[in-house]
């Protein structure tokens, strides 16, 4: 949606762009203001603090729902990402890498968000044994108390 209403407010147009005057080499892109851009990954950054906060908040929880370490790392490794990515990106100087670097940056916190969170999994199904396994069990109990009148 948010995409959408950036396309409309600012349609890219086709442009050839020559980098070096005096090589035979012509790009065709779709150059975006600064602010449709940036809006997008505003609202990615704005996830991602989200996610870091809640992460955070749900760190005394028992063992068996306790992943705000991974979370925490998740989140560290991809604001990592974003803040080398974004110089990196601006100061290229052909489109082709341009969007090469976008393509790598975004597969690359795909899948290491991906593999925060299911490498434990994936480690404790294959390789822990089961009695080395603690489980706590919670219960949940229902406090009734009477009606004073």
């Amino acid at each position: 949606m948010l995409l959408a209403v950036v396309e409309i407010q600012a349609p890219s147009e086709p442009e050839l762009h020559m980098p070096i005057p005096t090589l035979p080499y012509v790009e065709v892109s779709c150059p975006r203001p600064m602010w449709a851009f940036l809006l997008p990954l505003c609202f990615n950054l704005i996830l991602i603090l989200a996610c870091g906060v809640l992460g955070f908040l749900t760190r005394k929880l028992p063992e068996n729902f306790n992943d705000s370490w991974y979370i925490f790392l998740s989140v560290s490794s991809t604001l990592f990402m974003w803040v080398v990515f974004l110089p990196t990106y601006f100061t290229m100087f052909y489109y082709v890498y341009k969007a090469a670097l976008l393509v790598l940056c975004l597969v690359l916190n795909a899948g290491l968000t991906v593999g925060c969170q299911f490498a434990p999994k994936v480690y404790a199904l294959y390789y822990v044994k089961e009695e080395k396994m603690k489980f706590t069990t919670m219960t949940a109990t229902s406090v009734v108390q009477p009606e004073s009148t």
